[in-house]
């Protein structure tokens, strides 16, 4: 399903032209969703209510990219 998600969001971006700001954004969002999937004891000492909320690589990844998106400066 994740795969799925990935690469219809590849998709779309591939008619656009991406910055070092977009291209970092999309790194970190697929490697954070992957490595709670991959690596789920990473999350052994969140609390029960944030594990059940990151437990999942899509969610992890939106988060992350929706924060990244909001918090890193614009290029210009």
């Amino acid at each position: 399903m994740f795969g799925m998600i990935a690469v219809t969001g590849i998709k779309l971006y591939k008619n656009t032209e991406m910055n070092r700001r977009d291209m970092f954004i999309i790194a970190l969002s697929l490697g954070s969703g992957m490595a709670v999937v991959v690596r789920p004891e990473l999350l052994s000492n969140l609390p029960e209510s944030l594990k059940t909320i990151f437990s999942s690589g899509i969610t992890t990844g939106s988060i992350t990219a929706i924060i990244l998106y909001l918090i890193l400066p614009k290029l210009s």
